[in-house]
């Protein structure tokens, strides 16, 4: 896994591959291995493979997350690309403030503006160098990243329990999977 996602940079940057249709390979080809365990689990076992709102829309979330992190990738250094991203736990701690109507404690909420405070310096600085002409572009598609992680993490947050991570797994690769082939058509 480390060196899949050290050289994902690399590979997506000086492929000919568009964003997009990386990021579909990644979940249909993550649809059709886990499609296939989840049919041998349901002719083996018995199983069922019930259909689950909230992991179909997570899935649309991390889809979108790996694509805007995709983008960014093309758009602005690599290091910018990689740390925006990280923005996710930030935006799910303040959605999830909105949602269940209390803030975090004092502390908590020093350490989350801290961490903001960070990711924004350090993409501010390490963007002026980085020679990229979309820096900008780069920034935001980093934060839409971030954005749509933070869905990703709040909505599991939410999930029930007697969700499987089967189940959870292949409606979040499915909706993946539909959201990317979407602008194929």
């Amino acid at each position: 896994a480390s060196v899949l996602m050290g050289t994902l940079c690399v590979f997506v940057r000086e492929s000919a591959c568009t964003a997009q249709l990386c990021s579909l390979s990644r979940f249909g080809i993550g649809l059709v291995l886990i499609g296939l365990y989840g049919a041998w689990r349901v002719w083996r076992r018995g199983e069922s493979m019930s259909f689950n709102t909230g992991a179909f829309i997570s899935g649309i979330g991390i889809s979108l997350c790996i694509l805007f992190y995709f983008l960014a990738i093309k758009e602005t250094s690599a290091g910018i690309a990689a740390l925006l991203p990280a923005t996710g736990p930030l935006f799910a701690a303040v959605w999830e403030a909105l949602l269940d109507h209390h803030l975090p404690p004092k502390r908590d909420s020093l350490l989350i503006l801290t961490a903001g405070l960070g990711i924004v310096l350090v993409s501010l600085l390490s963007g002026s160098s980085s020679g990229g002409q979309n820096d900008a572009l780069g920034i935001l598609y980093g934060l839409l990243s971030g954005l749509f992680y933070s869905l990703y993490i709040v909505l599991n947050r939410f999930m029930r329990e007697d969700i499987s991570l089967l189940q959870r797994t292949f409606w979040q690769s499915a909706a993946g999977t539909l959201v990317l082939l979407v602008p194929l058509f």
